[in-house]
């Protein structure tokens, strides 16, 4: 059985995706995931050995500028 914070993780994502997608695509993507195995953590670090230095950069700054941390250091070192 889901606990009600995976389900509440399952209904954020698919509200998002639908969202931003539309229906159809979002059940597109969805099906991939199911079908084809995929591992986003390399895939991402793919995706950054591709960048270079400016372009991740400009991204790492848009992320803090989008969401920044206002928690305590010493819990992500």
């Amino acid at each position: 059985m889901l606990s009600k914070n995976t389900l509440e993780l399952y209904d954020e994502g698919v509200s998002i995706l639908t969202k931003n997608m539309g229906i159809i695509k979002a059940e597109q993507f969805i099906s991939i995931l199911l079908k084809e195995p995929f591992d986003y953590t390399k895939w991402h670090q793919n995706m950054a050995d591709l960048m270079t230095k400016e372009e991740f950069s400009d991204i790492v700054e848009l992320s803090e500028r989008m969401t920044p941390y206002s928690g305590d250091i010493s819990t992500i070192i």
